[in-house]
């Protein structure tokens, strides 16, 4: 968890459009309901994490071609049945609407529009971090105000309540996704000349 009175909104975030939905409450969650919670948030962030996953880097003495090809078409199954089943749960929990999104291990932000919901609203943020995996991260927390941003005001939203173990996958995906972004610009540059 954050030390101190450090803000939520500082270092690293992912930053993309993600499917967000925001539902006020204004009671506080039950010790119940956020360590449910927390345990659903950390198997997705696990289970994100694994197919986020590349077995490119594998030197070809460690799989002979005839396992390579095995290991090729039971991904490319499992790839399959993840979009069936995301098509199924957005159909059965509806889909939620894209917007540009940043998260950071302590909170997020997310672009505000018509009817953006006032500070001290609280409520529960879902967020689907994967667009190939249907399952949501479910945040409880706080919407701390607006703030200037690219494209106009911004919403921040502090999480409660969210264990270390979830911190700690949110920390290694934002990591994740800044390093696969250096590595891209980094290719870019060196592309071009």
């Amino acid at each position: 968890m954050s030390s101190g009175g450090e803000e939520p909104w500082t270092g690293l975030c992912l930053s993309e459009s993600l499917p967000l939905d925001f539902r006020p409450d204004p009671e506080p969650p039950a010790p119940a309901s956020l360590a449910e919670a927390d345990v659903a948030n950390f198997q997705t962030l696990i289970v994100d994490a694994s197919l986020r996953e590349s077995r490119r880097g594998l030197e070809p003495t460690e799989l002979d071609a005839n396992r390579q090809s095995d290991i090729e078409r039971l991904e490319c199954k499992v790839d399959v049945l993840l979009v069936m089943v995301a098509r199924l749960a957005t159909i059965g929990a509806g889909a939620l609407a894209s917007r540009p999104v940043r998260l950071f291990a302590q909170g997020l932000e997310w672009q505000a529009g018509a009817g953006s919901p006032a500070a001290g609203t609280r409520g529960v943020v879902l967020l689907q971090v994967n667009p190939g995996f249907a399952q949501r991260l479910t945040l409880y927390g706080v919407v701390a105000g607006e703030q200037a941003g690219p494209g106009g005001p911004w919403v921040r939203f502090r999480f409660e309540g969210v264990g270390e173990r979830v911190v700690e996958m949110l920390e290694r995906l934002i990591f994740r996704q800044h390093r696969r972004q250096v590595a891209g610009a980094h290719g870019q540059g060196t592309a071009g000349g």
